[in-house]
C-alpha cells in the first residue's frame, strides 16, 4: 500500500526558508506543499482550495496577520485542519497561546531540521486522524446508546399497555358474543352470518 501523500500549506514570509523547506518536503518526504507568504494569503488558500490541506504549518511572526491570527480565523470559521506553529522568536507564552487556539504542536525554527519538521507534520496528521476517528467512534457509541434507550422505552410502553389492551379486547369479544342476537336482530336474514 502506497503511503498517504500529505497536502501541506506552508505559511512563512521568509522566501529562503520557504523555498528550502517546501523543496525538501516535496522531494524527500513526498508531500504536496503549497506556499503562502502571508497570513492573508493562507486564509485565501484555506478558503479556495477544494481539496483542503492535511496540515497547516504557520510562521508565528509575519507582517499583517500573524500565525495566531490565522489560527483565530480558522477557529472562528470552523476550519479543522491541524496546524503547527513555527517561530524564530519562541517563547512559552506563544506556545501556550498557540495550543489554546488549537495548534497541535509548536517548535522553534532554529531547533528544527527538515527531517524533524517532516516528522512533526506526519505526527500532527496522525494525531488529528486519531482524534477524528475517536470522535466518530464516540458519536457512533452515543447514537447506539440513544437508539437502545428509545427501543427500551417503546418496549416499556408496549409492555405497559398490552394487559389493558388484551383485557379490553377480551371484554369486547365477550360483549359481542353475549349480544350477538340483539346486534343481528335488525339485519335481514341473508346479512346475519
Amino acid at each position: 500500500m502506497e503511503p498517504i501523500r500529505l497536502r501541506v500549506l506552508l505559511v512563512d514570509d521568509e522566501p529562503s526558508f520557504v523555498n528550502v523547506v517546501a523543496l525538501g518536503l516535496r522531494e524527500e518526504d513526498g508531500m504536496t506543499v503549497l506556499v503562502a507568504s502571508s497570513g492573508q494569503e493562507a486564509i485565501n488558500l484555506l478558503q479556495s482550495e477544494k481539496d483542503g490541506f492535511d496540515v497547516v504549518v504557520l510562521d508565528y511572526l509575519m507582517p499583517g496577520l500573524t500565525g495566531l491570527d490565522v489560527l483565530r480565523w480558522m477557529n472562528r470559521f470552523g476550519i479543522e485542519t491541524p496546524a503547527l506553529v513555527l517561530t524564530a522568536a519562541g517563547s512559552e507564552s506563544i506556545a501556550v497561546e498557540s495550543m489554546k487556539l488549537g495548534a497541535y504542536d509548536y517548535c522553534r525554527k532554529e531547533d528544527t531540521n527538515l527531517q524533524h519538521l517532516a516528522n512533526l507534520i506526519s505526527a500532527t496528521h496522525e494525531r488529528h486522524m486519531f482524534r477524528v476517528t475517536s470522535l466518530l467512534e464516540e458519536e457512533r457509541t452515543r447514537e447506539i446508546t440513544l437508539n437502545k434507550e428509545a427501543t427500551d422505552k417503546v418496549n416499556e410502553v408496549i409492555n405497559a399497555i398490552t394487559p389493558a389492551l388484551n383485557s379490553a379486547f377480551a371484554n369486547i369479544a365477550v360483549d359481542l358474543e353475549m349480544n350477538q342476537e340483539q346486534l343481528f336482530a335488525g339485519l335481514p336474514p341473508n346479512e346475519q352470518s
